[in-house]
């Protein structure tokens, strides 16, 4: 038994190639997938781990994700309601499991594309606290808490949710 967490078990299918990012899953298949370490490292990074899973969530429930998710002007709940807005990348097309697997693969694809903006931003805030200017490095790690961490933060949260119901359908 490999002391390497998979959840190989969970079938999570093949890719939602109608849902617009299919040039980003052909990449993966063509460049990462046969380098199979670095592909296990990406894998190891997107899926949940134990401590994400532990306790129904309760990291995300102290970091205040699901209250930020209610806002999040690009999906949030109560955003919706008051829009009234359909916001069809952001909602599952159906309680199957078949939208949930692929709902799974549109969150990592939204949490990759925070990425290169967090660590801009990081490197921002480093460069502002080298050369003193405290004000600005404070404004940056605003900015990037709530463009970057917390909604990164709520693709996680989310993929977990994601997780914890096709382990729930498996069984």
């Amino acid at each position: 038994m490999s002391k390497f967490k998979t959840y190989s078990n969970l079938n999570l299918g093949p890719y939602p190639l109608d849902d617009g990012w299919i040039f980003l899953y052909k990449c993966y298949d063509k460049i990462i997938k046969p380098i199979s370490i670095l592909r296990f490292f990406i894998m190891s990074y997107f899926l949940p781990s134990d401590l994400e899973l532990a306790n129904n969530r309760k990291v995300y429930k102290i970091l205040g994700v699901d209250k930020f998710g209610r806002y999040i002007p690009t999906g949030g709940i109560s955003i919706r309601r008051i829009t009234k807005a359909k916001m069809k990348p952001y909602t599952l097309k159906s309680s199957g499991t078949n939208s949930a697997r692929e709902f799974f693969f549109r969150t990592i694809v939204f949490e990759f594309l925070h990425i290169p903006f967090l660590i801009t931003m990081t490197i921002l805030i480093i460069h502002h606290l080298s050369t003193g200017e405290y004000r600005f490095a404070m404004e940056n790690l605003v900015i990037n808490l709530l463009l970057n961490i917390m909604p990164i933060l709520h693709h996680r949260n989310t993929r977990a949710r994601i997780v914890e119901i096709l382990k729930r359908k498996s069984s």
